[in-house]
């Protein structure tokens, strides 16, 4: 919008005299306008609009680093598994990672790395050192690691997934390893170990017949071996100091339709089964995590619904601004009254902190306005 020099205070005219000598000349001109506006406005304004728009001038006085150092850090939380936690990242299976996205995203960050078929050893071997890389070149800190394996390390010895087997001992030195690596990675977060849960051996017994190859009829885990793996992973957090959600035990005290209901395929879970994931996941986290209790309970981003009265630029100086044609017409001694004054809006964005420059543009277009209105 083009604004009319004649309908300008006169420094706003030198101000653009000044365009074709100097730019820095410009930006001067401007704060002193702006200050001259913020005098005339104090002297003539209500109580009200003065608190407002002292407050907005704090704002736009400060440095961006001034306000934004009382911030906190967004949670992220960080989730490590085999097969069961990539397929909880499908939104399609009702996968419990979206579900707490879903619930914690106001709060908090999540990212998820599911890795089919790896046991402890190759997570070591070939994870870990992917993730140190992530994490070391700041492509994410978490403040909470969840790391969810042995479904794969607990496989039947001589059955049809053999080669993932990893003995007991191993497994408890491996998770104690993973575990090692992210403490010196991130001595600050908090790590929570979950075991395998349950296995469906009927199910998985009906998978193996339906094998069309070699390994028809081959059983390639059982309950009871989920079991043994799940009181190892207990242990070693235990001896670790850590926390563990013990998921074998308690579904296992389910009754046994009830708890294999909740799996597909003998293994993976359902959308039910995801659901409950989720929040013994959550539930855990505030209940052993006291950071992360707290975090949850606020949001990171104020709520919309909050602005028009926590904003006093939306709910004071925004309003007499821009609406109704007795504020153009008086200037800053007026009432707002949505339901009776007409909103004449400008062409300006005001939704972030205006500089001393958008002051003054500001004031005269409401000059502009007011002799259009006359």
């Amino acid at each position: 919008m083009k604004i009319s020099e004649s309908g300008l205070n006169p420094a706003v005219k030198v101000g653009s005299d000044f365009k074709k000598k100097d730019k820095s000349s410009i930006a001067v001109v401007a704060v002193l306008v702006a200050a001259a506006l913020t005098i005339s406005i104090i002297l003539t304004r209500p109580a009200e609009t003065h608190q407002a728009y002292t407050h907005m001038k704090r704002i736009l006085l400060s440095s961006e680093n001034e306000r934004t150092s009382n911030m906190t850090a967004k949670p992220l939380f960080f989730f490590l598994g085999d097969s069961i936690t990539e397929q909880a990242i499908d939104p399609a299976r009702g996968g419990y990672i979206p579900l707490l996205q879903n619930t914690v995203s106001r709060s908090a960050d999540i990212v998820a790395h599911g890795l089919s078929g790896y046991n402890t050893r190759w997570v070591l071997k070939y994870a870990m050192p992917v993730v140190e890389e992530e994490i070391t070149s700041r492509s994410y800190t978490p403040s909470v690691v969840t790391i969810w394996f042995g479904t794969n390390d607990a496989v039947i010895m001589n059955g049809s997934r053999a080669e993932k087997h990893v003995s007991l001992e191993s497994y408890k030195k491996n998770l104690d390893a993973i575990v090692r690596k992210f403490q010196a990675l991130l001595p600050s977060a908090d790590i929570l170990l979950v075991t395998p849960p349950h296995v469906d051996d009927e199910a998985r017994r009906k998978h193996a017949e339906e094998d069309p190859g070699k390994f028809k009829g081959i059983v390639d885990r059982s309950h009871a071996r989920s079991g043994m793996y799940a009181r190892a992973c207990v242990e070693t957090a235990n001896k670790i100091g850590i926390p563990v959600l013990d998921l074998f035990t308690f579904f296992s005290s389910q009754p046994q339709s009830e708890r294999n209901s909740l799996l597909w395929d003998g293994l993976h879970f359902t959308p039910e089964g995801h659901e409950i994931v989720s929040e013994l996941i959550l539930s855990k986290m505030k209940r052993v995590f006291p950071a992360v209790a707290s975090a949850l309970k606020s949001w990171k981003i104020i709520a919309a619904s909050d602005l028009a009265v926590t904003d006093p630029w939306c709910s004071v100086l925004h309003q007499k601004l821009l609406c109704g044609q007795r504020c153009i017409s008086e200037m800053w001694n007026c009432t707002y009254d949505a339901d009776t004054l007409p909103c004449y809006e400008v062409d300006l964005e005001f939704d972030t902190p205006l500089s001393d420059a958008n002051l003054v543009a500001a004031g005269a277009m409401a000059v502009e306005n007011r002799a259009s209105l006359s």
